[in-house]
């Protein structure tokens, strides 16, 4: 069953947007060999903040992420976006581990979360646009788009992110990567405070 199917036909809002500034997202991008079509689009790492949350706990924002590209006729001139993709990311946690000097995955996910995205943005990725979706694990359900975990024990924690990018008529192959961010942040009375993990 298609993403679109499961979702049943839900309206969704998608911003007509132009071309991406040059240097805003980074990500490989993937061919195919039965297609030579890209399978992924550009893609950032999200914003995750280690202290919004009450207690001891992270906040990964929804991060940027651009359908694939796709080959389009040059002799057309195109307002807004040439393709528009269904894709998703997940977090999961990892937490130090002194023995293996190692960031290491732990068994707490965050769920998929998906939404509609266009193959380029014209002033930035303006997320407040998007209506986001979250896997259940029987049905995708409306979200916030943020992945939260809570009451986190001492220790120090990192996210892995995993992106994927669901095969349509246009990109007719999926696409997926992994990041491991490397930027975290406080919110303090004045500033963020950027670190290479969060502490707790």
């Amino acid at each position: 069953m298609t993403l679109t199917a499961r979702l049943g036909g839900m309206a969704l809002r998608t911003a007509t947007i132009g071309l991406v500034a040059v240097g805003l997202l980074v990500g490989a991008t993937t061919a195919h060999a039965a297609t030579g079509l890209p399978t992924v689009g550009g893609h950032d790492a999200p914003d995750i903040d280690c202290n919004l949350l009450v207690g001891n706990g992270m906040l990964v924002h929804a991060p940027a992420i651009l359908a694939a590209p796709v080959p389009y006729d040059p002799t057309i001139v195109h307002v807004g976006p040439s393709h528009v993709q269904w894709v998703a990311y997940r977090a999961t946690l990892l937490q130090w581990d002194p023995k293996t000097k190692t960031f290491a995955p732990t068994s707490v996910k965050g769920p998929w979360i998906a939404w509609q995205a266009p193959d380029s943005f014209s002033t930035g990725a303006d997320m407040s646009m998007v209506s986001f979706f979250q896997w259940t694990g029987s049905q995708w359900t409306p979200s916030g788009g943020a992945t939260a975990f809570r009451d986190l024990t001492s220790g120090y924690y990192r996210v892995s992110i995993e992106y994927h990018w669901y095969p349509d008529a246009q990109a007719p192959q999926a696409g997926d990567d992994v990041i491991v961010p490397t930027d975290y942040t406080y919110t303090s009375t004045y500033t963020l405070i950027h670190t290479s993990y969060c502490q707790y």
